[in-house]
């Protein structure tokens, strides 16, 4: 923040008048990230004072356990001989079955209980078809959290600004909710002052402003409008 020096000029229906006010400057927009998770900084991407973009990468946490995870859920989920074999059989049981019931409507060389025993089989192979799809669904999902979590473990920039504050080096370790970095916009500020309570009054919008901040002898100054 830094010191500024705010002039009110105005005019009302009484008088005209010109209140000086001291106050800071608050940036814009002012975030402080926290770790996501627990773990250990493997590499700081930026440094204090740093201009940054937003969805640069800023921090990186270890996630060689959560790349891992991601690789297994996929090799899991590309795995497709499982759901193959389920399908064939479901195919070869039908073929049975109806030979099956066939036999039984035109030579009666089975009984209805073989009938029966093929209908059961298929009917468990179509159960098992639909266990493995239910099994591949949550398996899809496994897959997500287990990209989420890859994701939480790189710290990006939600915005356009500027490093202040940077208290973890690299190889520390963090706890979920520490904070790891502040960042600053500053492209933008917000004045903060008390003002006289007769003053205030007094103020409306669109008065003009005068703003003034800097160091003694390096002072600038500009318009606006409240």
């Amino acid at each position: 923040s830094a010191l500024l020096i705010l002039l009110f000029a105005f005019t009302t229906e009484v008088r005209a008048a010109e209140i000086r006010v001291s106050g800071i400057s608050a940036p814009y927009r002012d975030v402080i990230l926290s770790a996501p998770t627990q773990g250990v900084i493997e590499a700081v991407r930026v440094a204090e004072g740093q201009v940054v973009k937003q969805g640069q990468i800023l921090i990186e946490l270890e996630r060689a356990t959560e790349s891992l995870e991601v690789d297994r859920h996929q090799l899991i989920l590309d795995d497709k001989s499982e759901v193959t074999v389920a399908e064939e059989r479901i195919k070869t049981l039908m073929v049975a079955l109806e030979s099956t019931r066939k036999l039984f409507g035109s030579t009666g060389s089975v009984s209805k209980e073989d009938v029966a025993t093929k209908e059961l089989e298929y009917k468990q192979a179509v159960a098992e078809q639909a266990r493995l799809a239910a099994a591949e669904r949550r398996q899809e999902l496994d897959l997500r959290l287990a990209r989420e979590d890859l994701r939480r473990k790189i710290i990006r920039s939600p915005l356009d600004g500027t490093v202040v504050e940077l208290p973890f080096d690299e190889g520390e370790g963090c706890k979920a909710q520490d904070p790891l970095i502040r960042i600053v916009n500053t492209s933008r500020f917000y004045f903060e002052a008390n003002v006289e309570a007769r003053d205030g009054q007094a103020l409306k919008e669109s008065d003009s402003v005068r703003v003034e901040f800097g160091a003694p002898g390096k002072v600038t100054r500009f318009e606006g409008k409240l």
